[in-house]
């Protein structure tokens, strides 16, 4: 399953949500563990979103795979 992104733009009196939907074909929702992967190389990505973000999370898909969401509010 490829990779798919998706963006919404929501406006209301107190400023402008950008909506970000990344679904990938990845066999669950929740962070990635194992592999060989440098921990000083990898991983940091969560924590950039969560830190911009004023919500984000995952949730896996029916029929597999996972989507990673963030909501960025600006004013």
């Amino acid at each position: 399953m490829p990779a798919s992104l998706r963006l919404t733009r929501l406006r209301s009196n107190t400023g402008t949500t950008l909506g970000i939907e990344v679904t990938d074909g990845g066999p669950q929702a929740g962070p990635r563990t194992g592999g060989t992967a440098c921990p000083e190389e990898h991983g940091r990505g969560l924590a950039i979103v969560r830190a911009l973000s004023a919500d984000c999370g995952t949730r896996a898909e029916p029929g597999g795979g996972a989507t990673w969401w963030a909501h960025l509010s600006t004013p």
